[in-house]
């Protein structure tokens, strides 16, 4: 017989949403306790642990019809896994936005800073014949950006595209700078799934 796990995971897996709920609350403080755990103090006191697990709830529930139930806690397991990689993906953003100034980010050329965030995508297009961003491939850029979750579509164009500082982003999302580089690697991540469901990369060579 499923255990009660199980049958919740694969009721969620087919869109029931009380379900993935439920599942999510039986889950919620220990993954909130491990990611705490092993987020370092001056972290913590930037980054909300609640902005890393709601992405990370949001992965899961964008992704539930992949989990495979492999016995008791294996969906805390799961999700705790997307939260740690959730967690790592912010501190990357905020070490590296450490590192140059902003403003050089993104070059002043539209098309240089669509070059930019594809070459961030997939490193095909930081080579010479993957740099040149054609009409035809722009559009389908835009395309999927649109597709995207709205918050996760806003940072792409306002940080990616526009070059807008993280402090800016965040306000306008009503969020914190801290925020943006929880939310940004997921968004890049959503990004790379819609376009590669296109023939948007076969066109780089």
């Amino acid at each position: 017989m499923p255990d009660h796990e199980e049958q919740l995971s694969e009721q969620a897996a087919v869109g029931d949403t009380d379900a993935l709920r439920e599942l999510f609350y039986g889950v919620d403080a220990d993954v909130r306790a491990r990611i705490e755990a092993k987020f370092s103090r001056s972290y913590r006191r930037v980054v909300d642990i609640d902005d890393i697990v709601q992405v990370a709830y949001f992965e899961a529930a964008c992704s539930i019809s992949t989990f495979t139930y492999r016995g008791p806690g294996s969906f805390r397991a799961w999700v705790l896994g997307i939260a740690q990689t959730t967690m790592l993906d912010a501190i990357r953003g905020m070490q590296a936005a450490k590192r140059p100034d902003e403003r050089r980010r993104v070059d002043p050329s539209t098309n240089r800073s669509e070059e930019k965030l594809l070459a961030t995508l997939d490193p095909a297009f930081s080579t010479p014949s993957g740099r040149a961003i054609r009409n035809e491939r722009r559009k389908k850029l835009h395309e999927a950006i649109a597709k995207l979750p709205e918050h996760y579509a806003k940072i792409i164009r306002w940080y990616d595209l526009e070059g807008l500082p993280a402090k800016v982003v965040g306000a306008r999302l009503g969020k914190t700078a801290a925020s943006v580089y929880v939310m940004r690697p997921r968004a890049h991540s959503c990004l790379l799934k819609t376009l590669a469901k296109s023939d948007f990369f076969s066109t780089v060579s």
